[in-house]
């Protein structure tokens, strides 16, 4: 009988060892989704098709989570500013997308710009159906349709 009692002491602190590992890893995931996305910096346009404005970059959201989905990240400002970023490096694209607007947006790429310093790479954490965050910078003075773009944000954490 003392043999028994045993395994069935082993089979509770099995059942508990494991109970307290899914409550640590539901916590965890839950903390993790309410992790404020950090993002820091300014988009400012001169001239350009789309006018003349300042925005400071306040959300940033990855692209891998959109339909469809891009490498690259949508950096956003209050009234509905954007500029995205698809690609990394010197083959990286940029968008610049009128106030509040889904398309028509002005694309530019390296050879229209004096400087050019973007990188987006995968972050450590995960979200969204283990979908992955990125972090990256975006330090560009560009040529855009006639007028001129400059650039300098810093993210990271940004969820799809």
């Amino acid at each position: 009988m003392a043999d028994g009692e045993g395994l069935s002491g082993r089979r509770r602190v099995v059942a508990i060892a494991v109970t307290i590992a899914v409550y640590v890893l539901i916590i965890g995931a839950w903390l993790f989704e309410r992790t404020p996305k950090d993002v820091d910096g300014t988009v400012r346009a001169e001239g350009t098709p789309v006018g003349t404005f300042t925005f400071a970059v306040t959300a940033c959201a990855a692209g891998h989570g959109r339909s469809p989905g891009f490498f690259g990240a949508d950096l956003l400002g209050e009234g509905g500013f954007d500029l995205r970023v698809v690609g990394s490096g010197d083959g990286a694209r940029m968008f610049l997308y009128p106030q509040g607007a889904a398309s028509d947006a002005i694309q530019f790429a390296k050879p229209d710009c004096t400087r050019w310093q973007v990188a987006v790479e995968w972050g450590p954490g995960t979200a969204n159906y283990g979908m992955g965050t990125l972090v990256g910078h975006v330090r560009v003075s560009c040529s855009v349709g006639g007028g001129r773009l400059n650039a300098d944000v810093e993210f990271k954490n940004c969820k799809p």
